[in-house]
């Protein structure tokens, strides 16, 4: 029982911590470059794609979201010129969802901003401890 109880504090206290980090990077995007973490991380997952577009369902399940929750992501997203959608004319239902040249720009300009600010938030941390917690991170 013992081993139990350090695995929920080591699980809850991950969780707390992943969320103050997560609302560091969130405001500083917003603060800066007018989006959040979650649209920054969509516009991640569409540019490590060559064709630059997938489906939504794809998306969610790379951010590891509901359907729902990253159409509720993306219909703003696609109201400012970030991303557009699509339609399939055999199937409307399968839309894509593409990066615009502006949702580009913007994920650039974005990704100089998380690096400055990752750079801050690891500023003491050696590269064996940035490689041990990733190496550890990935084995969840």
């Amino acid at each position: 029982m013992e081993n139990r109880s350090n695995d929920i504090a080591v699980a809850l206290r991950l969780i707390k911590k992943t969320t103050t980090l997560s609302k560091r990077l969130d405001s500083a995007l917003g603060s800066i470059h007018g989006i959040g973490l979650t649209e920054y991380l969509v516009l991640d997952t569409l540019m490590s794609i060559s064709t630059r577009a997938l489906k939504r369902i794809d998306i969610a399940d790379n951010l590891g979201k509901s359907a729902s929750g990253i159409t509720r992501v993306l219909l703003p997203m696609e109201k400012t010129g970030l991303i557009t959608k699509d339609i399939r004319e055999r199937d409307a239902r399968v839309s894509l969802v593409k990066i615009t040249d502006s949702g580009a720009t913007i994920f650039e300009d974005a990704t100089v901003t998380m690096q400055q600010k990752c750079s801050q938030i690891f500023e003491n941390w050696s590269e064996d401890d940035i490689s041990l917690v990733s190496r550890l991170l990935g084995k969840i």
